[in-house]
């Protein structure tokens, strides 16, 4: 092999030209570059003049000057070091051959700069593999092709610049935006199959935890504790779960079901349904506010300044604490902050907020269900919700998804249906409905009608002179047609203009005729036939009578005239069948029972469901009871039981049921009392009506003082007092004058319970609770526990707030100038005591 090294022979002219350079003259140094380049084509001297030529012309050519240095360079390095230097001495050198590179690459960098495009810095790191601009272009490249891919905004774009640049520093900017694009793509049309079919295809999305919520609130539209459950076991241990099993909990304890499914608790819902279920106390030290359980243990302790002054005055009875712009969980979790003026628990777990008539509504854990810009909030028994803003109601799901937009003048929830009413129209929402638009994320559009009726088992409906009638499923029981459609007790009725149409409650049978109907009731219908009419009994949907005539009595009964006497039909059977006639007839009504007088020639009779009862002579008889009937004539009553007997043994001038229970009697002036259910008489010998006190004693009026009887007449509480207030059954609350006295039943006075004024702390039907004052001190009193607390404080307030009783007790001790707070339990256990300062007790007192 012959390898050829060229040798040392600079060109005269390669001199000159390197000499013009320097001095900048390029006209003369082209024309020296060229005659050099035609002397020796492989001086290394003529291509570096060209390369120095490139850069200095008014319109550097760096491309161009970038080869020229590498073969320059290349010719260089294949000289013997004995020649380079000789070459070094006339200026060219690796130094120089540097110093042009460094030039050169300067030059490039400058000209990607001036064009400042993607494919610019490309070119330059393709071309200039050893410029020192090298990272600085690769970053320009990489922000030109980032905006590029930005602009352009696809999430083809981003995975596409993730593709070209790897190590990009905008990568991970890229891939946000990516995993961003990528999830509203698929997700573009808002269903909820497209969320679904999204996660299932990119379970490693940094969207999962939005996914899920989505999917979760999108398919249901009640919390409904089945369903929930079916989602906290797919989504177990995912962030959304908690929210889950949340919305469980609170459906569950809504419905008093909790014990129903015992695998939803673990350790923290079983803290938290404790927390929650305690009575807390809010106590107050100088700068704290201290809640204390119904033990008098230390639960939660805030500022003062932070927290409502409501908690002074009542305990807590919410899951959540309200402070002045911050909302707590019992356990001490900021579960809102931000301005409001009230905030009062609803439905469900829920918390309804106001901020100057503006509501909105989140969860008891913090969740945001509606913005604060509503004029009414209403959580449906369902978990459904109503809001209203300024031109009417709509439908929310429980997780604050809008389901209606039709601005309503209300909406109710009946029987599993949402009512929305309308310019005097209404519209059914049902589940049917709701579901799908649910998972499209479409607002439903409702189908109005001009009236309704809900009945027990279906709707009746109307539409302009149309009628029907729906299941509560909203299907077609009686498709809408012109006809009149009237639902009765023991079936239904369709009166078309051609015919008559009867059906039974079950909708099995169906009868169908063209004869004239006449009257009806919910039990009969009278139909006309040839030279006859019909009756026809709805319950057994047979015809029961082909009479001369009928007439309806009441609700469920018909009297059917024959060709001799007249048979009486009730609750869907012949219950009476007589030869002789009937003058007139007349019902008696007591809660769903009918009774029939019967007006004959010569008597009247009573027709029961056992038999025909002749009538005592009278000019009126009305319904006392199921069984009992008063009889008037001439002015005196007398009082029958359904088989016509005397139950009072004599007239009176006056009876009146004044409590659904007994009987008050008025004979010559005075006034006794009866019991039906007991058979119990108070002769008629008292000046003014007896009431009664409990189930065993009556409060009677002798010489203008009240006093109290038994049952059998005698007296147990003497004639002693102006007003006797009902306690409990072994003792009575009297007032003496000024003063209140306890006096046992059958006993004498308690001669350490006599107050001079009192006030009822709470009253319901297990009894009272009053604050009695005696000797300038206050206590509190029980009709079911006596004593609770003795007439020793100097106030005391009930911060129960409805639920169960708790004592704020306050004592003056004036040689300490000091207020001694005790609280008690609702039996009168001590839960805490504190010693305060008067200015600091008038800061935390309660005024009610």
């Amino acid at each position: 092999m012959i390898i050829f090294f060229p040798v040392f022979s600079q060109s005269g002219p390669a001199k000159r030209a390197l000499k013009a350079l320097a001095e900048n003259d390029l006209e003369k140094a082209s024309e020296f570059i060229l005659k050099g380049l035609e002397k020796d084509s492989l001086d290394p001297l003529v291509y570096y003049n060209i390369a120095r030529f490139q850069v200095q012309k008014p319109d550097p050519a760096p491309d161009s000057a970038n080869h020229t240095e590498i073969k320059a360079r290349d010719l260089f390095g294949m000289l013997m070091p004995d020649d380079q230097e000789k070459y070094a001495r006339n200026g060219l050198s690796l130094i120089s051959l540097d110093v042009l590179r460094l030039k050169i690459d300067s030059l490039a960098f400058e000209h990607a700069l001036s064009e400042l495009s993607e494919e610019g810095f490309i070119h330059f790191l393709n071309e200039y593999s050893g410029a020192s601009q090298r990272a600085r272009a690769a970053e320009f490249r990489d922000s030109l092709a980032y905006v590029s891919a930005r602009n352009e905004n696809t999430y083809q774009s981003y995975r596409n610049f993730m593709d070209k640049y790897p190590e990009a520093s905008q990568v991970s900017l890229a891939s946000e935006r990516y995993e961003r694009l990528f999830f509203e793509e698929a997700t573009a049309d808002g269903k909820l199959s497209s969320y679904e079919a999204f996660l299932a295809k990119n379970p490693a999305t940094p969207y999962r935890s939005e996914v899920e919520w989505t999917i979760f609130s999108m398919s249901l539209p009640t919390p409904d504790p089945n369903e929930l459950r079916n989602f906290l076991q797919r989504f177990r241990n995912r962030p959304v779960s908690t929210d889950i099993r949340n919305y469980l909990y609170y459906s569950l304890r809504e419905k008093s079901q909790l014990d129903a499914m015992p695998e939803i608790w673990n350790d923290s819902l079983r803290r938290i349904h404790q927390m929650n279920t305690e009575m807390w106390i809010a106590t107050f030290e100088k700068d704290r506010t201290q809640f204390i359980d119904a033990s008098g243990d230390d639960k939660f302790s805030i500022d003062r300044d932070a927290l409502s002054a409501d908690y002074q005055c009542e305990v807590l009875s919410t899951d959540f604490i309200i402070g002045i712009s911050q909302i707590y969980s019992r356990q001490g979790n900021r579960i809102y902050e931000g301005d409001f003026t009230s905030a009062v628990p609803a439905k469900m777990g829920f918390i309804l907020l106001n901020q100057e008539n503006k509501f909105g509504l989140i969860t008891a854990w913090g969740r945001e269900v509606l913005p604060m810009e509503f004029e009414e909030i209403e959580v449906f028994e369902s978990g459904m919700i109503k809001a209203r803003r300024r031109n009417g109601w709509d439908l929310y799901s429980f997780t604050g998804r809008q389901l209606t937009n039709e601005k309503a003048d209300d909406i109710q929830y009946v029987e599993g249906l949402y009512i929305v009413s309308r310019k005097d129209q209404a519209a059914f929402l049902s589940a049917t409905d709701i579901q799908p638009a649910l998972e499209a994320d479409k607002i439903i559009r409702p189908d109005y009608i001009d009236d309704y009726e809900l009945l027990n088992e279906h709707i009746w409906i109307r539409i302009g002179n149309k009628e029907g009638l729906l299941d509560f499923n909203l299907n077609a029981v009686i498709e809408v047609a012109p006809q009149r459609v009237e639902p009765l007790e023991a079936g239904i009725l369709v009166r078309k203009p051609d015919e008559t149409i009867v059906y039974s409650a079950s909708m099995l049978q169906k009868f169908q005729t063209t004869e004239s109907l006449l009257a009806y009731n919910d039990q009969y219908i009278r139909f006309s036939a040839p030279e006859t009419e019909g009756l026809f009994d709805i319950t057994s949907f047979r015809f029961v009578a082909l009479p001369d005539s009928a007439r309806l009595l009441g609700n469920y009964g018909a009297l059917a005239f024959l060709r001799e006497g007249f048979a009486i039909y009730q609750y869907g059977r012949e219950v009476f069948r007589s030869r002789e006639k009937v003058l007139k007839t007349a019902v008696l009504e007591n809660n769903g029972t009918e009774w029939v007088i019967l007006q004959q020639p010569r008597y009247a009779q009573l027709l029961t469901s056992e038999s025909l009862v002749r009538l005592p002579d009278h000019d009126n008889i009305s319904l006392l009871t199921d069984s009992l009937f008063i009889l008037s004539r001439a002015g005196r009553k007398t009082l029958i039981d359904a088989r016509g007997k005397d139950q009072l043994s004599g007239a009176y001038q006056g009876m009146a049921n004044f409590d659904g229970r007994d009987l008050s009697l008025l004979r010559n002036g005075k006034f006794g009392v009866y019991r039906p259910a007991e058979k119990m008489l108070i002769p008629a010998s008292y000046e003014k009506m007896l009431t009664a006190y409990g189930d065993y004693y009556f409060v009677a009026v002798k010489d203008g003082r009240k006093g109290l009887i038994d049952k059998s007449n005698k007296t147990v509480i003497p004639y002693a007092y102006d007003e006797i207030i009902y306690w409990n059954d072994t003792l009575i609350f009297g007032v003496d004058k000024n003063t209140y006295k306890f006096h046992v039943v059958g006993g004498d006075v308690l001669p350490e319970n006599i107050f001079t004024s009192y006030r009822i702390l709470r009253q319901d039907a297990s009894g009272k609770i009053i604050m009695a004052f005696k000797d300038d001190h206050f206590g509190v009193y029980s009709s079911q526990d006596g004593e609770v607390l003795p007439a020793t404080f100097d106030d005391v307030v009930d911060l129960g707030n409805g639920g169960k009783p708790c004592y704020f007790t306050e004592t003056y001790v004036e040689q300490a100038d000091l207020h001694v707070i005790v609280y008690y339990s609702s039996d009168g256990r001590i839960l805490k005591k504190q010693a305060m300062e008067p200015s600091f007790f008038s800061d935390i007192y309660c005024d009610e």
